[in-house]
Formats: structure tokens, C-alpha cells, sequence
């Protein structure tokens, strides 16, 4: 028996068969020829290059390693619609840009949750290219021969650049760029480099090394201190927040701390009998301890949300104003490790928040006195 739950059909293995699937049938391999609708032929000779199908699917990965799904009937219904021009009541010019695939493809739509997923996560228009906007821009700015389909630079009025009617077409046109331009795959260049590295590692999808593991420790570390310090890489502090009323936490202190070396990180991936059933594509790293072997395990999903979240918190974002949701699954996880009854230490971590401040504060063998009070 396979569990069909674990496939995703936004994989580019269920995906681009789907699409292949239409694309070979040969009632609509004969309405393209016949050029009884400009639009469908204009849609179906694109889709059927291989540069437009691969960066299509690409949309579709990315998708994927931000842990986002949909049901088969709903990849059917999009990729008929990139083909088909819109209902008979939307009047249009043949060949406008609303009738192209590449804008069919973010056409809003509130009944599919994979076109607002498209929209927020995939969308070319959306992430700004200083360098091939201006070029875009220029009538002369890109070459012929770079555009792979038809050799055929875009038209686009400059003119009407700060109207509606023109943004809308220059975000039509950048669309395009992606899809069909040589170097289209740069319309993506300047995302930042925290969602394509979490992406790029999802991709390969191979056991995560030392440095990772030691980053993500420093990241978890500064939920709750946001000032890094000595050895913030080697141990994972449990902290404990003190705070009055319903106000964010003051303090935060631990003598309790998991070393990196005791945590696994690793990408899942399905088991050897099952590789062959179905093509799986990870959208999660895992963290994981367990301190005996049979034990109890505690377990961390690291998606593309939590793991921005960790980015931000690294970068110097305030804990109070990070998502709440990614927060509480990192303090979850820090309660699961504490339920485990790791040893405690007289090495205390201090953190004030009024002052950001570390220190490190070591006691005596009873916990009475105080033996050293080091600044971090």
C-alpha cells in the first residue's frame, strides 16, 4: 500500500508529465495547427518549448520547497487554462498580453489557493531587477536573438510606463522575460539569499553538514538572545523567560544546554522501498534529539517560513515582532528537550533585554554563591 498523501502533484515529476500529457493530445495538437483560435495556437507553441517548460516547473519546485500543495484537479484546471483563452464574456485583442500563458498563470483567481500561492511565492513581476528593468524598458535593450521562442523582442510602450494600463504590461512583460528569455532565469537573481539557499538545499537534498547544523544552533540560540555570544554554535541553551504581565520577556537565563554535536540534522526523504513509487520533493530540514537511544525524540521541522523567521531573528529582527506561529513551535521544541531532563550546570547564560546584555554567570557547587560574573 502507498501512502498518496506523501506525493505532492506540484512536483516537476507529476507536473511535467501532466503537462506533457496535454500538450501530446492529438485533438489539441490538431485545433493548434488549424490557427482557429490565434490564442490557443499562440499559447500552445510556447508551452511546448522546452525553455518555457522548464522554467515553468521551476515556478512549481519553488513552490514545493515552500511547503505549499494542491490537488490534482487543481494543476489540471491551471495548466488547461494557460492553453485556453478566458471566458466568451472577456473581450480582448488576439495575442494581448491578458491572453498570454504567462499571465494567464497569475491570474487571480479566489477559488484556488495555487494561484495566490503563485502570486506571493513564483511571480517574475514581482521581484525587482534594476539592470534588465531598464533594459526592458529600452526599445533596443535586449537582443533579438535572445529570445528563445521566436526570436521576437516584446513591444512595450514606455510611454505608458506610470499609467495602470502600463505597469500592467511591463509586469506582462517581465513575465515573459523569465519564460522566454535567454537569461530570464535572473529575473529571480536579486531574491534574497536565504530563500534560495534554503531552496538550493531542498534541491539536492543531501544530509546537511557541520556548518549548517552550527548555524542553525546560532539561530535558535538568538530566539531568545538576540546578541550572539562565545559559543553561541556550540550549544543549544534551553533559556527560560521571566517577565511581568502580559509584556514581553525581560530576561531569559539557562544552565541547561544541549551540545551541537547531540542534535541530528537531516533532509527527509522516503524510504528505499518506496523511492521508486513516486517522486518526493522535501520542504523541511529536521532537528532532532534524542538523548538515549529508544528514547523519546524531540523533533524540529524546519520549513521555509521558520527558517526566514531564524534569518530575520539572526539579522538583528526584535523577537516581539517575529511571527508568533514560528516562535511557539521553537519554544515547543525547547520544552520537548527540557521534558528529557538534560543535567544542569552552574554556568548560567543571563540575558537582559532591557540593557542587551549577556553574561555568563558561574555559581558554587551548592548554588549559593557566586564564583565568577563574566560580561559576553
Amino acid at each position: 500500500m502507498l501512502d498518496l498523501s506523501l506525493r505532492n502533484p506540484l512536483t516537476s515529476d507529476f507536473s511535467g508529465l501532466a503537462l506533457a500529457k496535454l500538450l501530446s493530445e492529438p485533438a489539441l495538437q490538431a485545433f493548434a495547427v488549424s490557427g482557429a483560435d490565434s490564442n490557443f495556437t499562440w499559447n500552445f507553441n510556447r508551452l511546448s518549448h522546452a525553455t518555457v517548460r522548464a522554467r515553468l516547473l521551476a515556478l512549481f519546485d519553488r513552490l514545493v520547497s515552500r511547503g505549499c500543495r494542491c490537488t490534482v484537479r487543481e494543476l489540471w484546471i491551471l495548466l488547461a487554462r494557460l492553453l485556453f483563452s478566458r471566458e466568451e464574456n472577456v473581450i480582448a485583442p488576439a495575442l494581448s498580453p491578458s491572453m498570454w500563458y504567462s499571465e494567464r498563470l497569475f491570474e487571480a483567481d479566489a477559488r484556488f489557493v495555487l494561484v495566490s500561492q503563485l502570486r506571493q511565492n513564483a511571480d517574475p513581476a514581482a521581484i525587482s531587477h534594476p539592470q534588465w528593468d531598464f533594459r526592458l524598458e529600452e526599445a533596443d535593450g535586449t537582443a533579438p536573438a535572445d529570445w528563445l521562442v521566436d526570436g521576437v523582442v516584446p513591444h512595450f510602450d514606455r510611454r505608458e510606463l506610470e499609467t495602470a494600463r502600463g505597469a500592467a504590461g511591463f509586469a506582462a512583460l517581465k513575465r515573459r522575460f523569465y519564460f522566454e528569455h535567454r537569461h530570464g532565469q535572473q529575473a529571480f537573481a536579486l531574491e534574497p539569499d536565504d530563500a534560495r539557499g534554503f531552496h538550493d538545499l531542498l534541491a539536492r537534498a543531501c544530509e546537511p553538514d557541520d556548518v549548517l547544523r552550527r548555524d542553525l544552533v546560532r539561530a535558535l540560540n538568538l530566539c531568545f538572545c538576540p546578541k550572539p555570544f562565545p559559543g553561541s554554535e556550540d550549544a543549544f541553551w534551553l533559556w527560560i523567560g521571566h517577565r511581568f504581565h502580559e509584556q514581553p520577556s525581560r530576561c531569559f537565563l539557562a544552565n541547561q544546554s544541549i551540545r551541537a554535536n547531540d542534535l541530528q540534522v537531516w533532509v527527509p526523504h522516503l524510504p528505499r522501498r518506496l523511492a521508486d513509487a513516486f517522486g518526493y520533493r522535501p520542504d523541511h530540514i529536521v532537528v532532532q534529539y534524542q538523548p538515549n537511544a529508544g528514547g523519546e525524540i524531540c523533533r524540529l521541522n524546519v520549513d521555509f517560513a521558520l527558517w526566514m523567521t531564524l534569518q530575520r531573528l539572526r539579522d538583528g529582527f526584535p523577537r516581539h515582532l517575529a511571527a508568533e506561529r514560528d516562535l511557539n513551535r521553537v519554544d515547543a521544541f525547547l520544552n520537548q528537550i527540557t521534558g528529557t531532563n538534560p543535567p544542569q550546570s552552574r554556568v548560567f547564560m543571563v540575558f537582559n533585554n532591557e540593557d542587551r546584555l549577556v553574561t555568563r554567570v558561574t555559581l558554587t557547587n551548592d548554588y549559593r554563591q557566586y564564583t565568577e560574573v563574566e560580561p559576553c
